[in-house]
């Protein structure tokens, strides 16, 4: 009964292995689709990850198999019997992840084959999908998804045929390489049970020891077999190629505003022009020389947001960016970009703005043979910042004028405080001026709700290539800069406010700017009417500039804007104020607290306090968006209570609180966006989306996990899965009993057979 004992010990170690130890590889991917999918995506993808991982590329896998066939090897006690019980927990496990991948796709074992159950199925799973993209969780990116076990593989072969029209041979080429490592992995399973039940069973029933050269021959075995593998071995990397589009862009390319016109589009007329050695806006010019130009904004929306901007440009270098044919170089880091772009620009962009990575570095090279070199520079910085920055996709076959140019992502896992901090030390130099230290004053408060901060290089000789005999002169330059946002700043206390420089950037050093400056800018801009952060037309500014006459002419200046000439002199930060009057939202304390009922259910209490001076009429707070999403979707349900309170008036100092439960049947984390509030304060209507809260849905334990999909599976076509009873919250079935009495069957006639061998020993 060795092979039942074997067949026993290997298929709960591969499913353990997969659910509790290799499902975390794909947290970011399971944190966000995982609420709809349920327990059974971890364990699939966990299963996925150990059967067709490269056991070369990623070591847990050849380390799993190599522990899973010893344990297989000696459960055995024999070589022979082994392999057949090896043999037999792949086709378990095989048969395993099948039936769970039809149950979690909803479909049932009769009714697999049918054409309209199967498309009914994708319809839905798309659409899935598609509702999913707003409610992406913190830590699922571009850069944590794409580079997870499955999709590394899988993504390169996909996007090469989208762009080279060799569909067939990619699909056949990924198929033909992941059947290869399953292969590789069989018989690293295969032959590890086979060598270690060889070796036990000379041990217990051989007569004799074991010899040193039977043990080096096997390992020697094992090793060569271990080398034969790797040699001939696909070598899928984890890099990601991403082959784009082929098709030629004919005619003048335009080229995008760089520095301080690239993150202020506002700052210098038609979004694309730059400063001429006579001090003149020219549209066709775009030559630094050796300047170094700055600026500093805040802008005041009228949502009460406060955002601050700062930018800055060399075209004496900063010493960082280097190598022949980079055309393009920047590092970015974020924090929530949902925030960021979605209040001010919409729900749409700030779907965009999940996906976008915590950290990335980008590297555009003038050709397609610069492997080399983009991995030197990324490493380059990566110890400049004193971290690490690995490869996320390559994107390839891109041609501009005739020129191919291929596109490096990498990105760093450090934690996003450090690379604050990193950004600052490496990037927010060479400039001069007082604007890198209000810039890292600002990065220093961490009391803003988003933000994003870049650094980089544009190499103007090769940029100008591209645009042929357009009569645009562009030089080479770095820059850098950040944006912070910080949501529900303002508030009203009446309707006549005074704010300067010193308060919004908390700054309070006396300001220059350097003499290399062709135009340096500080400056407030408020808006006391309607419209978007972008709505440029509509801000006030107040400005300081080395250059006022060079900057009244670009579209900051707006109706009624002013422009104060300091050249070289130094001022305060508290001259540079404005005033105006505007009804500024009211002072309205918001959170949402999450009790846990029960291992499924939670219960959401959303707290709101009117903390102004005043009341507020028309009130009405509700978390639909969240609710309504998850329970269409299959992924909660609504128990009881209310989410959202409607056209009550909130009294100063008074509460507007509700209440409701939830059943959450998925894992990963759900994410509650915003919660919608809208309300009249002092004769106008404000409606605005708070910050997003998340609950965290713990997958159940192994033990848990596999008794309800075993149920589950087996309820679909037997009574062999229903519930006969439960014991403290654990299901127990028909089938449950029959595996509990065949384990407990082996488990006696392993006692016995170990008895009986204690007995022929002694004698």
């Amino acid at each position: 009964m060795g092979k039942l004992t074997a067949l026993i010990v290997g298929y709960i170690s591969v499913t353990f292995a997969a659910y509790v130890i290799l499902s975390v590889s794909y947290n970011p991917l399971v944190n966000w689709v995982g609420p709809y999918l349920g327990y059974r995506f971890p364990f699939i993808l966990g299963i996925v990850y150990l059967i067709a991982g490269s056991p070369i590329r990623n070591t847990i896998i050849l380390e799993t198999w190599i522990v899973i066939g010893a344990l297989v090897g000696i459960s055995a006690r024999k070589g022979l019997r082994a392999w057949g019980s090896a043999s037999l927990v792949w086709t378990f496990t095989t048969l395993t992840l099948g039936v769970s991948l039809i149950a979690m796709l909803g479909l049932s074992i009769f009714n697999i084959s049918g054409t309209s159950a199967i498309s009914s199925t994708a319809r839905g799973l798309l659409a899935t999908f598609v509702a999913a993209t707003a409610f992406v969780p913190y830590g699922t990116n571009l850069a944590t998804i794409v580079t997870e076990p499955v999709l590394r593989v899988i993504v390169p072969y996909i996007t090469s045929s989208l762009g080279s029209g060799t569909g067939t041979a990619s699909i056949g080429k990924v198929i033909t390489d992941i059947a290869f490592h399953v292969f590789e992995n069989y018989l690293i399973f295969a032959v590890t049970a086979v060598l270690v039940g060889s070796i036990t069973h000379r041990i217990l029933h051989g007569g004799k020891k074991v010899s040193k050269k039977a043990v080096a021959a096997a390992l020697s075995i094992f090793i060569a077999f271990i080398f034969i593998a790797m040699v001939f071995s696909p070598g899928i990397t984890p890099q990601t190629d991403l082959n784009a589009s082929t098709e030629n862009v004919s005619g003048n390319v335009g080229i995008p505003a760089m520095g301080v016109n690239a993150l202020f589009p506002f700052s210098i007329s038609n979004g694309s022009a730059h400063i001429n050695t006579n001090n003149e806006v020219a549209v066709t010019n775009a030559s630094l020389g050796n300047s170094t130009n700055q600026a500093g904004l805040s802008l005041i929306t009228p949502q009460g947001n406060l955002y601050n901007l700062f930018a800055m440009e060399s075209g004496n270098g900063t010493g960082i960016w280097s190598g022949n044919g980079l055309i393009f170089g920047s590092f970015t880091i974020t924090a929530n970009m949902t925030s960021l772009l979605e209040k001010e620009y919409g729900i749409n962009y700030g779907k965009l703005g999940s996906f976008i990575p915590q950290n990335a570095l980008i590297l555009a090279y003038n050709g397609t043979s610069y492997g080399s070199e983009a991995k030197s520079m990324a490493s380059s910085i990566g110890h400049k910042m004193g971290t690490t920055f690995n490869t996320v996709l390559t994107l390839k076959n891109i041609t501009l004028s005739g020129h191919l140019v291929t596109i490096y992502l990498y990105s760093s896992s450090a934690p996003e405080y450090k690379l604050k901090s990193d950004f600052m030390s490496t990037f927010n130099r060479g400039y001069g001026g007082s604007i890198p230290a209000i810039f890292s004053k600002n990065e220093g408060l961490n009391n803003y709700n988003s933000f994003a901060m870049a650094s980089g290089y544009i190499n103007g000789s090769i940029v100008k290539s591209f645009t042929g005999n357009t009569g645009l002169n562009v030089s080479s330059m770095d820059f850098t800069a950040g944006i912070f946002k910080y949501s529900n700043y303002f508030h009203s206390s009446g309707d006549s406010h005074t704010y300067n420089i010193s308060t919004l950037m908390n700054y309070n050093s006396r300001i220059s700017f350097t003499k290399s400056s062709s135009l340096s800018v500080l400056g407030i801009g408020y808006n006391n009417g309607t419209g978007s952060v972008a709505d440029i037309g509509k801000y006030t500014f107040n400005i300081y500039s080395n250059n006022a006459s060079l900057a009244s002419k670009t579209p900051l200046n707006t109706t009624n804007s002013t422009f104060t000439n300091v050249g070289q002199t130094t001022f305060s930060p508290s001259v540079v104020s404005v005033s105006f009057n505007a009804v500024f939202p009211a002072d309205i304390l918001y959170s949402t607290s999450v009790d846990r009922l029960s291992g499924h259910t939670v219960q959401i209490t959303v707290h709101i306090k009117n903390n102004d001076t005043s009341a507020v009429q028309a009130f009405n707070a509700s978390q639909s968006v969240f609710v309504n999403h998850y329970v269409k979707y299959g992924a909660a349900s609504l128990i009881s209570g209310k989410y959202r309170e409607a056209n009550v008036t909130i009294q100063p100092g008074h509460y507007a609180n509700f209440t409701y439960n939830m059943s959450l049947s998925g894992v990963g984390i759900y994410v509650m966006p915003y919660t919608n509030i809208s309300y009249n304060f002092q004769g106008k209507a404000f409606s605005y989306g708070t910050n997003a809260s998340y609950i965290v849905q713990n997958k159940p334990g192994y033990i848990s996990g596999m008794n309800s999909m075993v149920n589950n599976e087996a309820s679909q076509s037997t009574i062999l899965g229903n519930t006969l009873a439960t014991v403290h919250g654990f299901e127990i079935s028909l089938i449950d009993i029959v595996l509990f009495a065949i384990v407990l069957l082996d488990v006696v006639i392993e006692i016995r057979a170990f008895k009986s061998y204690i007995k022929r020993k002694d004698q």
